[in-house]
Order: structure tokens, then sequence, then C-alpha cells
């Protein structure tokens, strides 16, 4: 048994809010300047071809964006056969070994 009083209406409430929600998310996505991503991506593409590291930078809750990316970048986008792009990323104020990623 469902604990909603109403399973179907929270049922129809929740659907209409998931259909909102992706609607705005599809309204922002379409405002993304497509130039600007590509030219991040040549960036990117250099510095592995090159061999260079990547450093990312974030304090507070853009620190954790900005390891979630460098690992995305060095794992998660990893292309079979392919050098991976090396980077590391420098958290806040902290100053010590740790501060900064795996090379």
């Amino acid at each position: 048994m469902s604990p909603f009083k109403d399973p179907i209406g929270e049922q129809a409430r929740a659907s209409e809010y998931a259909a909102g929600y992706l609607r705005r998310v599809a309204e922002t996505m379409s405002r993304l300047d497509t130039g600007a991503i590509a030219g991040v991506a040549m960036v990117l593409e250099t510095a592995r071809r090159a061999s260079r590291s990547v450093f990312l930078v974030g304090n507070g809750g853009s620190a954790a964006t900005a390891s979630h990316l460098a690992n995305d970048l060095s794992v998660g986008a990893r292309i079979e056969g392919r050098q991976a792009i090396r980077g590391g990323v420098a958290r806040g104020q902290r100053r010590d070994a740790d501060s900064v990623g795996k090379r």
C-alpha cells in the first residue's frame, strides 16, 4: 500500500513537476554558448595531446565540483587507447600537500 493518501494524485503532481523541471533544463541548455563549449573542449584536447596538466580550483562547494570535473576528465571521459587528460584540484585555502589532486 502506498504511504500517500491519494497515490494517483501524488503521482500526477510528481509527473507534472518532473515535466516542468525537464522543460526548464531544456530551455537552459538551449541558451548555452556552444562556441564557448567547443573552445573549452579544444583547450582540453590541446592539453591532452601535449601531455600538459589541467588544474581546477574551487572553494567550498565549488571545490567538490572541481574535484568531480577533474575525475570526469581523467577517468570518466577517457577513451580506450588514448592518453587521459592529466590534472589536479586545488581546494580553497588549504596549503598542505593533500590540497593538490593526483597528477
